[in-house]
């Protein structure tokens, strides 16, 4: 399957397409009010404060790239107390990513994480237990993950975990399988 770079649409298509996304506040040009925000290098911390109602901040990486987030980003994203989805796949971060991670577990309508390719994951801090919500974490291609918590049996809710290509994981927890099954 081939990656799609580009595209090209009539302006009148790119008119509606935007029209549309902002009366559902999916985006908007100025970058206020949305619900959805995309995550990149460039990002702005005034945008992500600006938008206080976020749903979902989505890792927007090319194929070959890789994020580079700042301490004062990072940092904002456990303030989006309404967050349901972080993609956080293919980023590095200037502050620890234990850190990081601490913090989000304070986001307790989150309901989709992902730390694929997020590197140096070495393990997932106790402070994610609390992430109850939880039905989809993809971990896949961290490749210094060498265990996962117990407290993932826990997690009722959770239907997805994807740990495929993580080359150093040791051992899945007891009891993870009887989890999935109810």
């Amino acid at each position: 399957m081939e990656t799609i770079h580009t595209c090209k649409i009539h302006d009148m298509v790119r008119e509606l397409v935007i029209k549309m996304a902002e009366n559902n506040a999916f985006f908007e040009v100025t970058g206020r009010g949305c619900r959805h925000f995309g995550i990149d290098t460039k990002m702005d911390r005034k945008q992500l404060a600006a938008n206080h109602k976020l749903r979902a901040l989505m890792s927007t990486t090319k194929t070959g790239e890789v994020n580079k987030i700042s301490s004062s980003i990072a940092n904002r994203f456990s303030e989006c107390k309404y967050l349901r989805v972080l993609d956080l796949c293919k980023s590095i971060f200037e502050m620890p990513l234990t850190s990081l991670l601490s913090h989000i577990g304070f986001l307790q309508h989150l309901t989709y994480l992902s730390l694929s390719n997020t590197h140096p994951l070495i393990q997932l801090p106790p402070a994610l237990e609390s992430l109850i919500n939880l039905t989809i974490l993809n971990l896949s291609y961290s490749q210094n993950l060498k265990v996962l918590p117990p407290y993932l049996t826990k997690f009722k809710k959770l239907r997805v975990l994807d740990v495929s290509n993580c080359g150093s994981l040791e051992y899945l927890p007891e009891g993870l399988g009887k989890a999935f099954k109810s």
